[in-house]
């Protein structure tokens, strides 16, 4: 990139300079031509030459923690929404098992589908997990107290059909 400054050609580069050592530096030239001939020619000019090959490094590690970071809200996204159709499967599959009770061979498909409906559930957990990495505390229940304690509400939404 040049422009004109006052009569005056600043120039800014970006290369990339292969070192003695065999790795590679980022550089950032800005030169000034501060003395021209008669004829309009560069007869003196000023020039830096400025190492940003950390700056480069930094940016580089910054857009990639921003894919990860988009990837992993994308992720959420969708294992937030896989989560919701298994839920309804489980659910109806459920209820499906009190319609099929006298049928052995259609009981047995039903608990192969809730057990892998039920795998896969732990699967988008984990993905969840990733999605979102929050420190968790394991706390054991006992589930029939919660279910007690629950009694109520459960009474109130669950009709006996």
């Amino acid at each position: 990139m040049a422009t004109k400054n006052q009569d005056r050609l600043v120039a800014i580069h970006e290369n990339r300079l292969n070192q003695k050592s065999g790795k590679y530096r980022d550089n950032l030239d800005r030169g000034q031509v501060f003395e021209w001939d008669e004829d309009g020619k560069p007869l003196r000019m000023i020039d830096t030459d400025t190492d940003i090959s950390e700056q480069k490094q930094l940016q580089d590690q910054l857009r990639q923690a921003q894919e990860m970071e988009a990837v992993g809200q994308l992720t959420g996204d969708i294992a937030h929404d896989f989560n919701n159709i298994l839920g309804l499967i489980l659910g109806n599959l459920d209820l499906f098992k009190d319609k099929i009770s006298g049928d052995e061979e259609v009981s047995k498909r039903v608990v192969t589908i809730n057990e892998a409906t039920r795998r896969a559930a732990n699967l988008v957990k984990q993905l969840m997990g990733f999605s979102h990495p929050q420190a968790t505390d394991i706390v054991l229940s006992n589930i029939n107290r919660v279910t007690l304690n629950m009694d109520n509400l459960i009474k109130r939404s669950i009709t006996p059909r």
